[in-house]
């Protein structure tokens, strides 16, 4: 969900989980510049990605809820560590691990946009740590990363379970930092601790597969033929006259036949063979004037 103006205004004197993305990164000094009040926040009011990231937030609730049957509710209060009032983290919504069990959500949800080619598991890794001070925060055992992506899948989401180690690794950088924010004294360079690799689909090479090697050989060699028969299918059934509920060629010059048959939807499809002799005693012969004359009559 958008923060609010307070929410806006409150996040110099914390770390929140977008904080925590750019700290794993190794961009300390400029958040501590920004924590400092030395520089200002990123004035995102004219970036078109994120104003559409901000007006499809509702979308996230609605095909999650549809995906997955569990309720997706707002988050609106700030969440805190009571024992470090420097760590919070603003959640776009909540859900439930079990809901038909639960009356308070339970997990987290990450809303994102995406306009690019990034895979899902690209999105998960560049949020990694974004989604752990989720949970750091919270407690939560798990979250929820959910993705609009128009170019990809459109809707996917994802849940990512709690990395204690890399949470603990998480909150002793966040206290070392903040250290640089109360003292008032410029970090140095730091750097970048990486999120874990997600697994991702196999992309393989199968040049040393004979069978595939054969069978895609014969492919690559008659694509021309392939294409052009699908080019003359398409044609085909365009010279299916209107009234016709089945088109045939019968079997010659040592061919099969085939068959066009039209579905009461219009929907026309074709079959490799001859017409089956039920349909074969209605058939009628068609004429190049248009008319047609009972074959079986004659």
């Amino acid at each position: 969900m958008p923060i609010t103006e307070q929410q806006r205004a409150e996040r110099i004197a914390y770390v929140g989980s977008s904080d925590a993305r750019k700290l794993m990164a190794g961009q300390w000094l400029e958040l501590w510049q920004q924590k400092t009040g030395r520089r200002g926040d990123d004035d995102l009011r004219q970036n078109v990605l994120v104003q559409i990231g901000i007006a499809t937030e509702p979308l996230h609730r609605q095909f999650y809820e549809w995906k997955t049957g569990a309720q997706v509710v707002a988050v609106p209060e700030t969440q805190r560590m009571m024992a470090h009032p420097h760590i919070c983290a603003n959640l776009d919504y909540g859900t439930f691990t079990h809901p038909q069990h639960a009356e308070q959500w339970d997990t987290p949800m990450e809303a994102k946009f995406n306009a690019g080619f990034a895979s899902l598991a690209d999105v998960i890794e560049y949020n990694f740590w974004q989604i752990q001070h989720q949970l750091l925060v919270t407690g939560c055992g798990q979250a929820v990363l959910s993705l609009i992506q128009p170019r990809q899948d459109g809707y996917s989401f994802a849940v990512i379970a709690r990395d204690e180690a890399r949470i603990v690794q998480l909150e002793e950088t966040i206290h070392a930092f903040w250290w640089y924010v109360e003292q008032d004294e410029a970090p140095s360079q730091q750097d970048p601790v990486a999120s874990p690799t997600v697994a991702r689909q196999k992309i393989l090479d199968m040049s040393l597969n004979n069978s595939f090697v054969s069978l895609a050989t014969v492919i690559l060699e008659h694509r021309l033929a392939v294409q052009a028969s699908k080019n003359a299918e398409s044609d085909l059934k365009g010279t299916m006259p209107e009234d016709a509920q089945l088109a045939y060629l019968p079997p010659r010059d040592g061919n099969p036949g085939l068959v066009l048959s039209r579905d009461k939807a219009g929907k026309i499809s074709l079959k490799i063979g001859d017409l089956p002799r039920i349909h074969a005693a209605r058939s009628t012969l068609w004429l190049p004037d248009g008319t047609s004359y009972d074959q079986a009559g004659e």
